[in-house]
C-alpha cells in the first residue's frame, strides 16, 4: 500500500504532474481496503479445552 501511494504522491508532484496515474492509484488502494474488509487478517490462535490460549 505504501509503495502504490508513493507512486500516486510522486505523480502528483510538480515535476510529473500525471493525475491520470493518480487516479490509477486511488483505484488501486480502493481495491487493497475493500479486500482487507472482506477478508480480514485475524492472528490466528488455538485454544486449549478449558479456553486457555495456547502458545
Amino acid at each position: 500500500m505504501r509503495q502504490v501511494l508513493d507512486i500516486g504522491v510522486r505523480a502528483l508532484s510538480s515535476g510529473v504532474n500525471d493525475p491520470t496515474t493518480a487516479i490509477h492509484v486511488i483505484g488501486q488502494c480502493s481495491t487493497i481496503l475493500r479486500d482487507l474488509v472482506k477478508n480480514p487478517i485475524y492472528p490466528q490462535v488455538k485454544h486449549d479445552e478449558n479456553g486457555r490460549l495456547l502458545v
